[in-house]
């Protein structure tokens, strides 16, 4: 079907010459969008498509002619479409949908579509229409952002994170020292306890004895046998700490994967709380309530990373000016996980300062910000939602007053197909 035909256009012009150049100028126009574009009828079929060969490599825009919208998409994405197609017919708005298109070779191709309902002279809708972007190169520069956040994040923490280091450190380094000096002295105590042992046979050595008594007093024997054993579990202690939150910054700091992996999702929140912990340690307490039964849940392990990181130091800093409204030395943060029969849920609380009601709404949008200047870029949310929603198709949800707030992330534990991952 050619643009002209399909768009009826200058059919009642009267004239050849007019007809001719209207589809010319139709189809100027579809070139000029450089998008993937299809027209559906009123119950979800293809009645026409444009594309440009660059448009979309791998589509045969020709070929779709005739399938329905939900031939459209890989398997496990069919209800998604459909529900975007209906709601674009009936509550059209400017809603985009990140989804794929299955190409000729049977692999996905990520896309973003938009949508609106075809109107006649008459006001009657007579179809739908789609513009499908790549958004391959889109996701890249999407993905590397995100991992630049986490980079960032990393960095704004480095100072605190090299102090919870130096700390087990510094003990570490004081009982080491006490361990060697005690030793050598403990060395030459039983040295001279030999000396006398083998004199005892022969004489009463009382003098060497005396010696030996003077030897342990001098070292402070008992002293050491006490301590010992306190700076080698202290040093054990310290030696984990450094080894837990090398770990916990390993596995923030992963890129992660395309594809979704299994993970344990309660581990996955004790490392971003280790990260986080010389943003909260100081201002509040932070409960863990994990749901053991989790098992292991499919995720975009570097992305969660992010997410929960600056869910936790936004529960910092709304509990920092919590308590310094209140008067008070510490306030909470609490983190539970839950498992529902399709997902898993992460709850983040804090007795903070809460959000206004009016300021709600904004929460979620690029740059919006309550921080002071230097204190938050109004990305973080930002990020958090779009992480959750497209690249997990979970949800997020916020509950706050004043003094209280939570936050609860819903993810699917249903597994996409091969190929079917955000």
């Amino acid at each position: 079907m050619t643009a002209k035909n399909f768009f009826c256009l200058g059919s009642n012009t009267g004239s050849d010459s007019i007809g001719r150049n209207t589809e010319e100028f139709l189809t100027g126009l579809l070139r000029a969008i450089g998008n993937l574009v299809i027209v559906f009828d009123l119950e979800g079929r293809i009645v026409y498509t444009h594309s440009l060969p660059e448009a979309i490599n791998g589509v045969d825009s020709a070929s779709l002619t005739g399938k329905m919208v939900e031939e459209l998409v890989p398997l496990g994405r069919e209800e998604e479409i459909k529900t975007y197609f209906k709601r674009a017919l009936d509550e059209p708005n400017n809603d985009r949908l990140s989804t794929f298109l299955v190409s000729t070779e049977d692999t996905n191709i990520p896309v973003l579509i938009s949508a609106a309902p075809m109107i006649d002279s008459t006001g009657c809708k007579t179809g739908i229409i789609f513009f499908a972007q790549n958004h391959q190169q889109q996701r890249l520069l999407e993905a590397q952002l995100v991992q630049a956040q986490k980079l960032e994040a990393i960095g704004q923490l480095a100072a605190g994170v090299a102090h919870e280091i130096n700390t087990p450190m510094q003990y570490i380094g004081d009982n080491i020292e006490f361990l060697r000096t005690g030793f050598t002295d403990l060395v030459s105590l039983i040295h001279r306890a030999e000396d006398v042992m083998k004199l005892s046979s022969e004489t009463t050595c009382t003098e060497d004895i005396a010696t030996y008594d003077k030897l342990k007093l001098d070292i402070d024997l008992d002293y050491m046998i006490e301590e010992t054993p306190k700076a080698l579990e202290q040093t054990r202690e310290g030696v984990a700490s450094v080894t837990k939150i090398i770990r916990s910054l390993k596995a923030f700091s992963h890129p992660g994967s395309e594809s979704m992996e299994l993970h344990d999702l309660n581990q996955v929140i004790q490392d971003a709380i280790t990260v986080a912990k010389n943003e909260w340690k100081y201002v509040a307490d932070v409960n863990v309530d994990f749901d053991t039964s989790l098992g292991l849940v499919p995720c975009h392990l570097g992305e969660l990373n992010q997410v929960l990181l600056n869910m936790i130091v936004n529960a910092a800093h709304a509990v920092t000016n919590g308590i310094a409204e209140r008067g008070e030395n510490k306030g909470i943060i609490k983190l539970v996980t839950l498992r529902t029969d399709s997902s898993v849920k992460i709850i983040i609380e804090d007795n903070g300062t809460g959000i206004p009601e009016e300021l709600r709404s904004k929460i979620y949008d690029p740059f919006f910000t309550t921080k002071e200047v230097g204190k938050g870029t109004g990305q973080g949310l930002a990020i958090a939602h779009r992480i959750i929603t497209e690249k997990h198709r979970g949800k997020i949800a916020l509950s706050s007053q004043p003094g209280f707030t939570q936050f609860t992330i819903e993810l699917p534990l249903q597994q996409p197909t091969a190929g079917d991952d955000v």
